[in-house]
């Protein structure tokens, strides 16, 4: 809607604009043709430079609105210190959000926050701590938001959150990947043919590189590739045995 005020306010400067300059031309050959005294051209010319001045200034107050207006949403999106974007809303969005944080919904927050606090320490499924992660970060800009407009105090505070759910991210993805290991391996052993163990071999590996990007440039990426080696190791030994097998008798 406010797009559409703006290019109809532009079309009618435009048409000002437009109007505006053939009245003041016709205007002024009309005088000179009547052989009216200079003075009056010299006026006619006056009020033609204040007219194209305010239509001037008319037009760059608009630009510039607009200008401020691409700031303003850029400045909504900020990067924390891993280069990962979240929401940062302005200042006129939480003037009103006290009527939306309300006790219960901070509440709400703060338990949200608990929840992917124990899971990202004690879950052994690598898509959960990968997803409460992030889904803690999120909620942990929030809290911090609310706390710069005043509309939050408590304990634990954001730089709390932010601590385990940013600054440990590195060490929490790797517990993780050694218990989902470790899971994997116990549930591995209880199957009692070799397939079953390279079918459940297999599809960790894909699971582990669902994330790669989560591991680049850390300890992590070193770990997969040596858990991945290690896995390779039976697979292979099993790909081979399976393969000899078939073979034909001759």
């Amino acid at each position: 809607m406010k797009a559409f005020l703006k290019k109809v306010v532009k079309i009618n400067i435009a048409i000002f604009l437009y109007i505006g300059t053939i009245c003041c031309f016709i205007s002024t050959i009309s005088i000179i043709l009547s052989k009216e005294s200079i003075f009056a051209v010299l006026i006619m010319i006056f009020f033609t430079y204040t007219f194209w001045l305010f239509a001037t200034s008319l037009t760059r107050n608009i630009k510039n609105s607009e200008s401020n207006a691409t700031i303003n949403q850029q400045n909504i999106i900020k990067e924390n210190t891993n280069g990962e974007h979240y929401i940062n809303p302005p200042p006129e969005a939480l003037g009103s959000a006290a009527k939306y944080f309300n006790t219960d919904r901070i509440l709400n927050l703060l338990r949200i926050l608990e929840d992917c606090k124990y899971l990202v320490m004690t879950s052994e499924n690598i898509d959960t701590v990968i997803d409460r992660l992030n889904l803690g970060i999120q909620h942990a800009y929030t809290i911090k938001q609310l706390e710069q407009n005043g509309l939050y105090n408590g304990t634990p505070t954001s730089n709390d959150y932010l601590n385990i759910f940013l600054e440990q991210k590195e060490s929490i993805i790797n517990r993780c990947l050694n218990r989902a290991y470790k899971d994997m391996l116990n549930k591995s052993s209880e199957l009692k043919t070799e397939r079953g163990k390279y079918n459940r071999y297999k599809k960790f590996i894909e699971q582990l590189h669902k994330y790669d990007e989560e591991y680049a440039y850390t300890i992590n990426e070193e770990y997969v590739k040596q858990i991945e080696e290690d896995l390779n190791n039976f697979i292979m030994g099993y790909a081979l045995k399976y393969t000899t097998l078939d073979k034909p008798k001759t």
